[in-house]
């Protein structure tokens, strides 16, 4: 695992099926795309998509409190309704990527990853920014309220989904979560096959992580 990721990626935050960049106080979210249908057979017509871990160049892992405007819609991050004044919302990802340089000057990224979204409500501690465990123990508390998002792209599954409870996350649900976060992270090798989404990348994203 060392080796797998001594060259992780500090500069962007690609988290899973939408991509958070930070550019001074502006936060750009743009789509993925992840159908069999807009997935080419080659990219760039002359590259062969990554089938396993070891094709891909670039790997982070990351987690911290992401910033979003009162009234901003919480949908791209698998959640309904619009952020609140005391809302708190937290991602915790892995992801790994490479881009490919196409001959019309275009880019595209192929990308696998882990994400985990959880969005806290109510809460009633004196913490501005708050960690996991410690919106998990005030939902314990009955401080607070909260609900997650778990999502595998790319990689294996296996029956990670039907393991994972479907409460609120409480200190019960984030053991349950975060282990099988870790299980999955802990499991993945420079063999393990992937199917990659692709994503056109432009110039600007290229400078920003170069």
């Amino acid at each position: 695992m060392a080796t797998l990721f001594s060259n992780c990626s500090q500069k962007i935050n690609p988290i899973g099926s939408i991509l958070v960049k930070n550019l001074g106080n502006d936060m750009i979210i743009s789509n993925y795309t992840d159908t069999i249908s807009q997935k080419p057979a080659m990219i760039c017509n002359k590259f062969n998509v990554p089938t396993t871990l070891n094709d891909l160049n670039q790997h982070e892992i990351y987690s911290s409190n992401i910033t979003l405007n009162v009234g901003a819609s919480l949908s791209l991050f698998g959640f309904s309704g619009n952020m609140e004044k005391k809302d708190v919302l937290i991602a915790a990802y892995f992801v790994s990527f490479k881009d490919f340089h196409c001959d019309d000057n275009s880019t595209i990224r192929t990308l696998v990853g882990i994400r985990l979204f959880v969005h806290a409500t109510s809460l009633k501690v004196g913490i501005s920014s708050p960690t996991l465990t410690q919106i998990a123990a005030a939902v314990q508390l009955g401080l607070a309220k909260s609900e997650y998002k778990f999502q595998i792209i790319g990689l294996p599954a296996g029956s990670i989904y039907s393991q994972l409870p479907s409460a609120q996350f409480d200190v019960d649900t984030y053991s349950k979560v975060i282990s099988s976060y870790d299980n999955i992270l802990h499991s993945l090798t420079s063999t393990t096959p992937i199917d990659p989404i692709l994503n056109a990348v432009s110039n600007d994203q290229i400078k920003f992580i170069k």
